[in-house]
């Protein structure tokens, strides 16, 4: 999850990061994301919800101790 600025204001996205050996379709995933990230936004208050969402195949850069490292 991370912040994105448009038109000077803020808003939440995330960065989905799927097994392109499980799945070959990004469509699919693409589809199957965004219907997550609308269920989980029903539940949240307006200023937490997900707004965008990058989708990739390709895994984050990690630590030492295998946590995600922050930019």
């Amino acid at each position: 999850v991370f912040n994105r600025m448009d038109g000077g204001k803020d808003f939440i996205c995330a960065k989905v990061v799927y097994d392109s050996e499980k799945y070959q379709d990004k469509a699919e995933v693409e589809k199957l994301v965004k219907e997550k990230i609308e269920e989980v936004n029903t539940k949240l208050i307006s200023y937490k919800q997900i707004r965008d969402f990058e989708l990739t195949d390709v895994e984050m850069d990690k630590t030492t101790t295998g946590k995600i490292k922050r930019h």
